[in-house]
């Protein structure tokens, strides 16, 4: 149960660093035209002005257009809202504590 409570809470973070992206593309947009270009200075500009970790700026930088839409929004929503579930039954029931 260990490697599902940590897996489900790295694809919580990954998942949340995306809906914010989603939601906050001008943002995005404007520190990647700002960055050199490369793939470790674009790492490194969304890992700065978002305050992501080095997996979840990846996953924003590899977001595909069509995660952008309203319904694709919505439904990554509802994937986050069940992983929170599943890892506060798990902290309950005597999996791991402390997160955040």
């Amino acid at each position: 149960m260990d490697d599902e409570l940590r897996n489900a809470r790295l694809h919580r973070e990954v998942l949340a660093a995306m809906i914010y992206a989603a939601e906050h593309v001008a943002d995005v947009l404007r520190v990647c035209a700002a960055a050199d270009g490369d793939d470790p200075s674009l790492r490194e500009a969304i890992m700065t002005a978002f305050g992501f970790d080095e997996v979840q700026a990846d996953a924003v930088l590899a977001m595909q257009v069509r995660r952008f839409t309203p319904r694709a929004i919505e439904q990554s929503r509802v994937q986050l809202a069940g992983l929170d579930e599943l890892i506060r039954g798990s902290e309950v029931s005597g999996g791991e504590s402390g997160f955040d």
